[in-house]
């Protein structure tokens, strides 16, 4: 265990480094037991030990020992918090996201905005820190901390979670003594390292799900369930077995050889299942995965007459929500040294509202002060105080106020633009949507700087973002769509709506960046229009090409 704190403790270290003398360093770590995952979690995502710190002048790290090498598809989370009178972990604190596959990581302090911090991964070990630059919103004392390994960006569902880590202050340093001047050492000879680089592993997964069982069930009469096989790992499988295990009165058809599945990939086959006269009143049907070595099972309780209905629980009458909450505006003011100043307002809740294009979705409180308190009132990026009078409609927002009816939006005699925010997992075909702009005085002595670039979204989940004009072979809609492998790497990738106005775009480089995301609407009918009209991402807008 020794060697193991060692090692965890030297990795760490570098957070601490350029803390000044007078810093207060407060440290803590922990263990954790092994093979204690759940959802489907591996090796690379089992936690075995945690080291944190925290230094009162604005710097902090999480470093996290997993079983194995860390697993692509894990989300590291570090948390560094306040204990509570409750004994808990909690606010005021910082949250730590990592993304092992895009080797990044961004935190946020307790009312603070997302920022981006430093990931280091040495073998079985990541380590999530604050950038060397003190941060203020660290250098609250923390006193405790929390890891664990998430299994999506939203933090929904965990692999393997630690428990309460205290942090205590370090002991001063003793005095250190004059130092007696030395004869200078001769220089060594240089060396040269000889070790080649650790190779991480791919591997096929399997992931396995019965569903489809259905409320009634009777003797000698075929139902039908869905099998689900895919392969969550990094490498192709072998070919696919399935088999089911024996029970008395029980007959499902037989499932042929299935062929290798790709990485993230699945197949459902439809399995007809029967329950003879002599088959108990409940029978476990239990269905057996294996593709080479790898092995996976499920099960489901086939009980036979009718399921009883649970009896609805008693609602709590919900308060009825302002219909201006959760809408996002946009409008665009021209300059004439600029091409684009586009401004937006997300209504939060029903006191306060988003000025300016948040970063990294939509948020779901809205505590964030203005980074810019002067500027116009929805560029300011952060949170106002706002009011609005259903019954007559009137909205002020600070000094300025506006109407809002009918689905339309004024504030100061100014027209906005509904945003329409798309469901998680939606999905969108258009080609060579484009965004120009410039910046200086284009046509005179001075001189401007132009930039365009290209964005194209396939129907299959496929994106390029490009700065050159797309050249292109078929139709993001009706493949095959065969532009995505003339771009570099870092051009193009898969794309993810998340909910909460979010997209993930997983780069082919393995860069992973979350952006806002909205669909503009039809002028006039004010309905979504990704096609027409085009998208946001960020403060950028993206709209069809002239003909």
């Amino acid at each position: 265990m020794a060697a193991r704190q060692g090692v965890l403790a030297a990795i760490i270290a570098f957070t601490v480094i350029a803390a000044p003398a007078e810093a207060t360093i407060r440290k803590g770590s922990t263990t954790d037991a092994r093979s204690d995952i759940r959802n489907g979690g591996s090796s690379g995502h089992d936690i075995v030990q945690v080291a944190a710190n925290s230094d009162d002048t604005g710097g902090g790290a999480v470093s996290i020992e997993l079983a194995a090498t860390p697993a692509a598809n894990g989300y590291p989370v570090g948390i560094l918090g306040t204990k509570a009178s409750d004994g808990s972990c909690s606010d005021p604190g910082v949250v730590f996201l990592g993304n092992v596959g895009g080797r990044t990581v961004s935190y946020a302090a307790t009312g603070g905005t997302a920022k981006t911090g430093v990931m280091r991964v040495e073998g079985n070990v990541v380590t999530l820190a604050s950038t060397e630059a003190p941060d203020p919103d660290l250098a609250r004392g923390f006193d405790c901390a929390i890891a664990g390994i998430s299994a999506n960006l939203s933090m929904s569902a965990y692999y393997d979670e630690t428990g309460f880590i205290p942090l205590a202050a370090e002991a001063p340093p003793a005095a250190t003594p004059a130092p007696t001047p030395a004869a200078p050492a001769p220089t060594p000879a240089p060396t040269t390292a000889t070790t080649p680089p650790v190779p991480v592993p791919k591997e096929a997964k399997l992931n396995v799900t019965l569903s489809g069982t259905p409320s009634t069930i009777k003797r000698n009469r075929t139902m039908k369930l869905k099998l689900k096989v895919a392969n969550a790992g990094s490498k192709k499988s072998s070919k696919i077995t399935v088999s089911v295990a024996k029970a008395r009165g029980l007959s499902v058809s037989k499932v042929k050889t299935l062929t290798a599945l790709d990485p993230a990939k699945s197949r459902t086959v439809t399995l007809k299942v029967k329950l003879s006269r002599q088959a108990k009143t409940s029978t476990t049907m239990k269905v057996t995965v294996k593709a080479g070595k790898l092995k996976q099972s499920s099960s489901v309780l086939l009980k036979i007459g009718k399921a009883k209905k649970l009896a609805p629980k008693p609602t709590t009458p919900q308060a009825k929500k302002s219909p201006i909450v959760g809408t996002y505006w946009w409008r665009t003011v021209t300059q004439i040294d600029y091409a684009w100043d586009n401004r937006a307002l997300y209504f939060v809740d029903g006191a306060a509202v988003y000025s300016g294009f948040p970063t990294g979705g939509l948020p779901a409180t809205c505590t964030t002060p203005p980074q810019n308190p002067g500027d116009e009132f929805d560029t300011r990026e952060g949170c106002l105080p706002y009011t609005f009078d259903e019954q007559s409609g009137a909205v002020t927002i600070g000094d300025k106020a506006g109407t809002f009816a009918d689905g339309k939006l004024t504030i100061d005699g100014e027209a906005y633009i509904p945003l329409q925010i798309p469901e998680a997992g939606a999905r969108f075909a258009f080609n060579e949507h484009r965004h120009f702009s410039f910046s200086g005085m284009c046509g005179m002595i001075f001189g401007c700087t132009t930039t365009q670039q290209y964005l194209s979204m396939a129907a299959d989940g496929q994106f390029i973002w490009t700065r050159q004009s797309l050249t292109t072979a078929g139709d993001p809609g009706v493949g095959p769509w065969t532009a995505v492998g003339s771009y570099p790497p870092d051009q193009h990738g898969t794309y993810a709506v998340l909910a909460g106005g979010k997209i993930q775009l997983s780069y082919a480089d393995g860069t992973v960046k979350v952006e806002t995301f909205a669909v503009d609407t039809n002028r006039t009918t004010r309905q979504p229009d990704p096609l027409g009209e085009g998208v946001l991402i960020g403060e950028d807008n993206f709209y069809p090409s002239e003909p």
